[in-house]
């Protein structure tokens, strides 16, 4: 049956693929799934981790049998769509790992749609794709037989239809991104939270655009401090005070804890605490946190982090962006890192879950990566130095046109300030 299962993905692929249309996807998403499948079989059991992965399975068992479960409704809901998968072919978490590689596959998809949109002047999203498809940490945390890749494809796909709607008023997209983040909100409360969040903050921001008569940056403190608010009073209606200090108590076991001992007494203590905890949400483990092979994998992922981290920042700052969509992403990366950093204290659990805002971080780095990208291609020589030059002459030429034609967009279309890219 696991032959089956591994059959029945990959075609489910070939269908993505011929539809999608996409030369350099159609190339690569097949090694991907191979390489995403090929971890979950061979490396993940050879962690001595478990995570959550009994659970996940037993719940899944107890479904189909009908037998009663106490698992939380989280779990159950996540572990229908796994009872599912065990009922056309096994159960077994080796059906899982193959269809995790395929959905891990899929998250290229909305993410680079999300880059188009964010960039409307870099030409493909190449490098996104293979950022995406090949980064070492979230790879392996997506083939884990758990819900990451289910969570992952759900919400950028959702996030890809939420930006489609704000920026076009498209009631098709609407429609089809309520149900998905009402199926996020049974699966991850949190993150379902924070795309509502995200889409009111990029509504808020285009109808100030329109309001006002100047160009609207997404940096405005008023679009900003209405979603802080609303942001801080879900959180404290899902996340009471109690059930941080819980979570943080929760994941505080084991050899990979950080800021051991906080606690919160009060929400003041909450909003001290914001800076630092965001910080090791995003960057743990730090070097003096390391102490095994596993803590030191981490960690060397941890530089490309800081440097995908530094060059969204400088794409931010120096490319031409539409503003509705900077500040979705924006909101959603803020909002994120913010809110799991407060009830995160392992950075064993800390790597799986900031994935999401991993691959933020991508697709805002796009126009970095992508000029390293045609480097690298310019230098193994699987492309021309002539047709390179050509090809940046005509970018450079499209951008030259757009930065004319900034005076007759509409405010809320474009970033204020595009600066040459480096």
């Amino acid at each position: 049956m696991l032959l089956a299962s591994i059959v029945t993905a990959f075609l489910l692929l070939v269908v993505v693929v011929v539809v999608y249309d996409d030369p350099l996807y159609r190339r690569v998403a097949p090694i991907a799934f191979f390489v995403h499948l090929g971890i979950g079989l061979l490396i993940v059991p050879l962690v001595s981790y478990q995570w959550d992965i009994i659970d996940f399975h037993s719940t899944a068992v107890d479904l189909l049998e009908g037998t009663p479960t106490d698992a939380s409704e989280k779990v159950v809901a996540f572990s229908t769509f796994q009872a599912f998968l065990y009922l056309l072919f096994e159960p077994s978490v080796e059906i899982l790992i193959v269809f995790n590689s395929l959905l891990a596959v899929l998250v290229a998809i909305p993410a680079s749609s999300l880059t188009n949109h964010l960039y409307p002047s870099v030409n493909g999203t190449n490098a996104v794709t293979i950022f995406v498809l090949f980064l070492p940490l979230p790879a392996f945390f997506t083939s884990v037989p758990m819900r990451d890749a289910f969570v992952l494809v759900l919400t950028f796909t959702a996030l890809a239809l939420v930006v489609r709607c704000v920026l076009e008023t498209s009631i098709r997209s609407a429609t089809l991104a309520v149900p998905l983040v009402g199926l996020i909100y049974l699966v991850r409360t949190e993150i379902a939270l924070l795309l509502v969040l995200a889409a009111l903050g990029g509504v808020g921001t285009r109808l100030l655009a329109r309001t006002v008569d100047r160009r609207f940056d997404w940096r405005d403190a008023s679009v900003a401090l209405l979603c802080a608010t609303l942001g801080s009073v879900l959180f404290g209606r899902y996340f009471p005070l109690e059930t941080l200090n819980d979570q943080r108590e929760i994941r505080s076991g084991g050899n990979a804890v950080y800021l051991e001992g906080l606690a919160y007494d009060s929400w003041l203590d909450v909003a001290l605490s914001i800076p630092i905890t965001s910080i090791h949400f995003q960057f743990a483990p730090f070097p003096l946190h390391v102490d095994s092979p596993i803590h030191f994998a981490a960690g060397a992922y941890n530089v490309i982090v800081m440097v995908l981290f530094v060059s969204a920042v400088r794409s931010l700052h120096r490319r031409e962006t539409k503003t509705v969509v900077t500040s979705i992403l924006v909101f959603t990366y803020v909002g994120g890192i913010v809110g799991y950093g407060l009830f995160s204290s392992n950075f064993g659990t800390t790597t799986r879950h900031r994935v999401l805002f991993d691959f933020l971080l991508v697709i805002v780095a796009a126009p970095v990566l992508t000029r390293w990208y045609r480097s690298l291609l310019e230098r193994i020589g699987d492309r021309p130095h002539e047709q390179n030059d050509e090809h940046e002459q005509n970018n450079e030429a499209g951008e030259l046109n757009a930065r004319l034609e900034i005076g007759s967009q509409h405010p809320d279309d474009a970033h204020h300030g595009e600066r040459k890219d480096e």
